[in-house]
């Protein structure tokens, strides 16, 4: 421990601590080098133990839509993808649709009384 102590300074007379924080040690660049150490071993790890067949020329860069892997029209639309959603939420959309002023003041409104909102829940204020 004092070899950690001498290397990184720390203690009454290092210049990473002070009698009010008693050992915590701030060094950003101590703290970088591990960030990219560690970024690096997870980078090798990744290298070496996933699979590397991956192939740009084949098919496995073709769009997956559905279970198809044929040669079909790739343009689809959200609205043509996402019926059962629209179909199912019809009456949720028509009350949305009936709030849309298109006012971004509105919008800002609303933003700030949830927040605020939330906020009140969190400490208690509305309980």
């Amino acid at each position: 421990m004092d070899t950690i102590n001498k290397i990184f300074q720390i203690g009454e007379s290092g210049i990473y601590s002070s009698p009010s924080n008693h050992g915590v040690m701030w060094s950003p660049l101590i703290f970088l080098i591990v960030t990219l150490v560690i970024a690096l071993v997870i980078w090798l790890f990744g290298k070496f133990f996933f699979n590397n067949k991956y192939n740009k020329n084949s098919g496995q860069t073709k769009t997956y839509y559905s279970g198809s892997l044929e040669n079909i029209d790739y343009n689809i639309q959200a609205e043509n993808l996402y019926w059962g959603f629209k179909v199912a939420l019809k009456s949720y959309y028509k009350v949305i649709k009936s709030m849309h002023t298109g006012d971004i003041t509105d919008y800002v409104k609303w933003l700030i009384i949830s927040i605020s909102s939330i906020l009140l829940l969190i400490n208690g204020g509305l309980l």
